[in-house]
């Protein structure tokens, strides 16, 4: 995100208008891969039902209008869900394994956290085309390599810029108390500012703002770590607290259905390739909340496009599939004898 808004700052001057405008364009591409993958299963009404229930999503409009990577993580997200589905459909070539690398990259450049979702895909069997089913680990692993590349640049920017071994950055190891420990359990899993923790103590040394974030985050990462090893079941109880504080049903009807609406058209649309393939990269996402802490619901927002394509898929299919067992099985009519 910070290159995309130095490239816009570039051409338009500092115009915040600008980039509004090109991250609704970054949220229309989200909800139109949505409506592609969502088109897999029940074809182009499918695809015009996605577009119709993600217009219904107030986060997904409202986060649109920010500074935030909430829309940028919603495209590259379904990309690489895409590129997945098409490869459970049509099977592994290198140049899909290459395609799934460049939007993983994306992806993990985009929210970091996806670095604990993305892995989840790799074990997910496919048919190979490029090797033969006897290696059909070689596209995976291209699949990783790119990537890797994608997003080293980053990590290896971030390690020379902090001067230590931290390619994900500091801010990881700064809110780890907000996800594991006494602060955690205040705050019932959702994260909250943290003034304390060791901030006032490194502060008072009045050293450089890298230099005081990588003392700041080794010592939280030593502190919960310490604390997560002398109290297991309260890391199990703030796992569950995480899961549960973010896909707390929300106000209004559409935050409360969404959620369950897919899980039930997992099940319907369920002997579709590519159909798990959403399943795990949600289930991913739910494990790496339980693994992090809750943000009030921001988590689940890029997954929002991925849900509506399943659900949409789910409302299509169902009627159709009643419409051929009303109609029963066709009779072919006897030829007439020459």
């Amino acid at each position: 995100m910070p290159y995309l808004l130095s490239i816009v700052y570039a051409v338009t001057g500092r115009n915040f208008t600008a980039w509004r405008v090109i991250n609704c364009g970054i949220t229309a591409g989200a909800v139109t891969t949505a409506a592609i993958i969502s088109a897999q299963f029940a074809g182009i009404p499918a695809a015009v039902v996605t577009a119709a229930i993600l217009l219904q999503s107030r986060e997904l409009t409202r986060y649109s209008g920010m500074f935030m990577t909430e829309p940028l993580a919603a495209l590259m997200l379904a990309l690489l869900a895409w590129t997945w589905v098409r490869t459970a459909k049509d099977g592994w070539t290198i140049a899909r394994a290459i395609a799934s690398g460049i939007a993983m990259g994306g992806l993990l450049a985009a929210r970091t956290i996806f670095i604990l979702t993305t892995p989840v895909l790799l074990i997910l069997p496919g048919r190979d085309l490029s090797f033969g089913s006897r290696f059909a680990w070689k596209t995976k692993a291209i699949c990783l390599a790119v990537a890797v590349v994608v997003i080293s640049p980053w990590w290896i920017r971030n390690m020379v810029v902090l001067d230590a071994f931290m390619p994900l950055g500091t801010q990881g190891g700064i809110n780890l108390p907000m996800g594991f420990g006494p602060r955690a359990l205040r705050s019932q899993g959702i994260w909250a500012s943290n003034p304390g923790d060791g901030w006032p103590e490194i502060a008072a040394l009045n050293l450089d703002i890298v230099t005081s974030e990588v003392m700041l985050a080794k010592h939280r990462q030593k502190l919960t770590i310490n604390w997560m090893l002398e109290n297991p079941r309260q890391v199990l109880y703030l796992m569950w607290l995480h899961v549960s504080q973010e896909l707390k049903p929300g106000r209004d009807l559409y935050s409360r259905l969404l959620l369950p609406a897919a899980a039930i058209s997992t099940l319907v649309l369920w002997k579709f390739p590519g159909v798990w393939v959403l399943a795990m990269i949600i289930c991913g996402n739910i494990l790496s909340v339980a693994m992090t802490y809750s943000a009030g619901g921001r988590f689940m927002v890029p997954l929002q496009p991925l849900l509506a394509a399943l659900v949409a898929g789910a409302l299509v299919y169902l009627p159709s599939q009643a419409l051929t067992l009303l109609r029963g099985p066709s009779v072919a009519r006897p030829r007439a004898s020459a």
